[in-house]
């Protein structure tokens, strides 16, 4: 068996002194300390923070999470009651929802819209995904508590979660509120909008003016 040797060892690709002071079989001079191994780390720039837009930001702050520094008092927006949520189903129906929640009357709601969704189907269900610059339609209801925020949850079961939203009354009133958007897999959607009148008729026989 040959014997085997130890690979030499390549200085700096940058020293110029060091290149010169080699000898002929790339090997440093006897008793140099100018030999040693490569730097393979790379070279590692600090990342830049995305910058925000104002919609994000507020929608960050809106849940707790800043950057907006909270003000003294502060209560996260999801405990504060009465608080606006956005209905896009069959929750635009009062006589559904004041069943839902337990009235003895037909809650009182008004026409609204959000933007940065759009609506697809789940059966005969309809389910909101993100889209930017898309806008639905529906209705807005004034939340009273944590009981009636469990009571909606519960309707609309785990398949949708709570979000915030951005929503827009017919007077051009704007306000952070809340709605519930698809939280299966999108594959299981289709295409579609929902015909509250056509639901309504199918569940009551006739629709509702």
């Amino acid at each position: 068996m040959e014997n085997e040797t130890t690979p030499p060892l390549l200085s700096h690709p940058d020293s110029k002194a060091d290149a010169a002071n080699m000898n002929d079989d790339n090997t440093p001079p006897s008793g140099s300390q100018q030999a040693f191994e490569l730097d393979t780390k790379p070279s590692l720039k600090p990342r830049e923070k995305p910058r925000l837009s104002i919609m994000q930001r507020k929608f960050l702050a809106a849940e707790g999470k800043g950057p907006e520094p909270r003000p003294p008092g502060y209560l996260p927006y999801s405990e504060r009651f009465p608080k606006p949520y956005f209905f896009y189903g069959s929750l635009m129906d009062g006589k559904r929802l004041s069943q839902v929640l337990d009235l003895v009357e037909e809650p009182e709601t008004r026409p609204a819209h959000i933007m940065g969704f759009r609506c697809m189907l789940w059966g005969p269900y309809p389910a909101l995904i993100w889209s930017q610059g898309d806008i639905v339609h529906g209705v807005v209801y004034e939340v009273k508590s944590k009981e009636e925020a469990r009571k909606l949850q519960h309707y609309e079961t785990n398949l949708y979660r709570m979000r915030p939203c951005f929503l827009e009354y017919e007077d051009g009133t704007k306000r952070i509120g809340h709605t519930f958007i698809w939280n299966g897999e999108q594959a299981e959607l289709t295409e579609g909008t929902f015909d509250l009148k056509a639901w309504q008729e199918a569940e009551y026989g006739s629709a509702v003016s």
